[in-house]
């Protein structure tokens, strides 16, 4: 039976619960006919875009105006593509450690456990006000002449920290409960594969630069 198309009477507010309860809501949102996990494909999309540009100061060679027109028309479709490419990787690891579900169940798992990365977005709101255009270059004048300034941008980015910590802790949780297998073996899921690539590259610059 596929949960996909099935309602349910609950009332879990997941924004709030797969904080803290993400085996248990993860179990209830597989059972509910819902837009949102396409909609938060695209919202991932859009946010992480952002957040490359900015960390590889795209605002040092190109104007803001292209910054977001690109984040806004691309991201959407890395998104949504990454959501299924993210999505079959996870389910054949999973499967690998004696996952059960199927690849739908897998592909709703990994979108209802970006909410945390999607409402990390919203910090770029605040950010965007206080620090403009200095989100997107390597010189940060305006934010280097003010104490508070930097501080707000340590508290920031710590606060992202956190919250990518916890989405990667949400997603093994989720993977883990609809392959019914453990959380450690969801994680496993999750990191083998960056894991792997990063280890492939340090062996690659050790031959290389050795």
């Amino acid at each position: 039976m596929n949960p996909y198309y099935n309602t349910t009477d609950d009332s879990t507010n997941p924004w709030l619960s797969i904080w803290i309860q993400p085996k248990e809501t993860i179990r209830e949102l597989l059972h509910k006919q819902s837009k949102l996990p396409i909609i938060l494909a695209l919202l991932f999309g859009i946010i992480m875009i952002l957040d490359h540009m900015s960390n590889r100061d795209w605002g040092d060679s190109v104007p803001l105006f292209f910054i977001f027109f690109s984040t806004f028309i691309l991201g959407p479709i890395i998104g949504f593509v990454g959501w299924f490419v993210a999505s079959g990787v996870f389910f054949g690891l999973a499967r690998l450690f004696g996952g059960t579900a199927t690849f739908l169940e897998t592909r709703l798992a990994v979108a209802w456990a970006t909410i945390p990365y999607v409402l990390k977005g919203t910090l770029w709101i605040p950010q965007l006000f206080i620090f403009g255009r200095e989100m997107f270059t390597s010189d940060t004048p305006v934010m280097d002449s003010s104490l508070i300034l930097i501080l707000l941008f340590f508290l920031f980015s710590l606060l992202e920290l956190v919250i990518l910590i916890w989405h990667v802790i949400i997603l093994s949780h989720a993977i883990g409960e609809v392959h019914q297998i453990s959380a450690w073996k969801g994680f496993a899921s999750v990191v083998t594969v960056p894991v792997s690539f990063f280890l492939v590259l340090l062996i690659l610059s050790g031959l290389l630069y050795a």
